[in-house]
């Protein structure tokens, strides 16, 4: 039994009853150093029920939903997935089961819209790093940074390019 595969997944705080966890047909986790962490759960959504297009269900993977994944073996998960729901794919095949897939992505996503120009004066890059992920609806964990820089140009990036090229160019 501990060698047998579990996976939990929680939206907006809440785990997924059993109900619903059986319908899920397959779940990847993706993360990369320096780009966005990404998760797709698939699941059956049957006819006539149609569950999570058409049915009662069908609110439940809403964008933007915290999407919350762990895997691992029975008794030991390990979370490898904090993040929110940023699109619904259904597909119904000629044969086969209709499904639906999940993508959810770290909610790094709001600072990757697109790409603006912005400056800065008086400020410091955790100044910067501050107010760019604030607006993003986002708390930073951002090391005060001493120097003060009279002028900063953000020139065509988005935000996250921006402040991971400021990241790079401090070490």
């Amino acid at each position: 039994d501990w060698l047998a595969p579990e996976l939990k997944v929680e939206v907006n705080g809440s785990k997924l009853t059993a109900d619903i966890s059986k319908n899920i047909t397959s779940a990847t986790v993706t993360v990369r150093a320096d780009l966005l962490d990404e998760c797709q759960l698939t699941l059956a959504n049957p006819y006539p029920e149609m569950r999570w297009t058409h049915g009662s269900d069908a609110s439940l993977f809403e964008e933007g939903a915290g999407l919350k994944v762990s895997m691992g073996y029975v008794d030991q998960l390990a979370p490898l997935f904090d993040g929110e729901v940023v699109g619904i794919s259904p597909s119904f095949p000629e044969s086969g089961t209709p499904t639906v897939t999940v993508t959810g992505r770290s909610r790094m996503h709001r600072l990757k819209t697109s790409a603006g120009s912005q400056s800065f004066a008086q400020q410091k890059d955790s100044d910067i790093v501050s107010s760019l992920v604030s607006a993003a609806g986002l708390t930073a964990a951002v090391d005060d940074t001493t120097i003060q820089h009279e002028y900063v140009l953000k020139w065509n990036q988005t935000n996250l390019d921006f402040i991971l090229y400021r990241a790079r160019r401090i070490g």
